[in-house]
């Protein structure tokens, strides 16, 4: 948002209780429905302590941000935090193979206040209060001996996944109330749960990065795969004139080809990236031209190929405003993984060391504009342990940044305030859609 339009404020950091981390076991993740009001997906289980021969490395980061704005009709105060959490459990199981688990988790909570004429002097407002997550576990199966095709159409060794298998669930609670002549009165209350699981095998093992990444700037790689799993989702909204409801389930099975695109900054702006001291070289990969065989299109369902590898059912993209649930939303918050860092493929883990996350928040109300730009959130190395309890709070809606980052590595504005909801921002993330036949 341009300068003259209000007053941006914002701290970054990260959290810091001690814990372990490593590998989740994979299992159903069931979508826990409770009486009142609705249930709730439950969190991914908590990491436990690293077991002889494997590596354990993470990454994350948090942004508070406040704002104090003055609008057409009215002003808008309020404040926001988003972050996402990644802990990455390596085992090595032959000199060309690689075993990894990724535990990740994305959130953002959103208070928001709009007055009229303005909140030190109000006759009227109107609060919005919202909190997002989405939390997956991805294990998947490397090796080093795939190929990835550069632009010149030679072959290079490179990094290719062969499997994966991925659990993943999602919340969304939002209230919506109004003031007026000194009484409040709610107008909204929304609660969401999705789960999914699925599993993608590739044949051959899909290229995903170049070993040597010095060398290239563009990369294609193809495959064919096969996939299966399930999903479901619960969403009730409930107001004064009443309340809907609604439960949905189905399976994500199909089998088709693949192709996956990479590239690295060069095409982009700097090659290398130094953050915190380190000097990443900033990948996008993303795939298309599926052929699709069979499968399902209910909920606009497809895989997004997230942090470099993990392949995430898009039913639980709590980010995006589909589903039964859409219309019922106050706020819209949109989380996308802008691209991953790297400082090798090979050394002493597998060289995804970092990544960065973007952030829109829009208000579907009051004529509230629509010029600025997202909050970008660069992750940073954290502690396992950090990494975990960092991801508690995003779950929990109580992450308070205290530590701050180094200047030049979030963008000037951080949200949207639009007037209409803005469809889903998709950036690198991955599409591999499969339609019911």
């Amino acid at each position: 948002m341009r300068a003259s339009q209000g007053n941006w404020k914002r701290t970054r950091g990260h959290s810091v209780t001690r814990g372990g981390a490593c590998a989740v076991a994979l299992g159903m993740i069931l979508l826990a429905i409770a009486s009142v009001p609705i249930g709730s997906a439950a969190p991914v289980a908590g990491a436990s302590a690293a077991a002889s021969g494997e590596i354990v490395w993470a990454y994350g980061g948090t942004e508070n941000v406040s704002v104090a704005w003055q609008g057409e009709h009215g002003q808008f105060i309020g404040s926001a935090s988003y972050g996402f959490s990644t802990t990455l459990t390596q085992t090595n199981t032959s000199n060309t193979t690689y075993y990894l688990t990724e535990n990740h988790t994305v959130g953002a909570s959103v208070r928001l206040t709009y007055c009229q004429p303005d909140c030190a002097s109000a006759n009227f407002s109107s609060s919005f209060d919202a909190h997002a997550w989405e939390q997956w576990t991805s294990v998947a199966d490397f090796t080093i001996s795939g190929l990835v095709t550069l632009r010149n159409g030679s072959s290079v060794p490179a990094l290719a996944l062969t499997h994966a298998s991925t659990q993943a669930v999602a919340n969304l609670s939002e209230t919506r109330s109004f003031t007026a002549n000194g009484t409040t009165h709610l107008v909204r209350e929304l609660f969401v749960a999705a789960s999914a699981n699925l599993s993608v095998g590739f044949a051959p093992a899909l290229g995903l990065l170049p070993l040597n990444l010095t060398e290239v700037e563009a990369w294609t790689a193809t495959s064919q795969f096969n996939a299966s799993g399930n999903w479901q989702t619960s969403f009730m909204s409930v107001g004064p004139d009443g309340s809907l409801n609604a439960r949905r389930s189905g399976n994500l099975t199909g089998s088709g080809n693949v192709t996956l695109y990479g590239s690295d900054g060069r095409l982009e702006s700097d090659t290398l990236r130094p953050v915190q001291g380190q000097n990443w070289t900033r990948i996008t990969v993303r795939l298309g031209s599926l052929m699709e065989q069979r499968g399902s299109s209910d909920l606009g369902l497809g895989f997004d190929l997230q942090d470099g590898f993990a392949l995430v059912p898009r039913v639980v993209d709590i980010w995006a405003d589909t589903g039964d649930w859409g219309s019922s939303m106050a706020l819209t918050t949109h989380a996308d993984a802008s691209g991953i860092d790297s400082m090798g493929v090979l050394g002493s883990h597998l060289g995804l060391d970092s990544a960065e996350w973007s952030y829109t928040t829009s208000v579907n109300s009051y004529g509230a504009p629509t010029d600025s730009s997202p909050s970008v959130v660069q992750g940073t190395p954290l502690s396992p342990s950090a990494a975990q309890a960092s991801a508690a709070c995003l779950t929990g809606g109580a992450c308070a940044s205290s530590v701050s980052g180094p200047s030049g590595t979030v963008s000037s504005a951080p949200w949207v305030l639009a007037g209409l909801a803005v469809a889903l921002v998709v950036g690198v993330a991955a599409v591999v859609l499969i339609r019911r036949t």
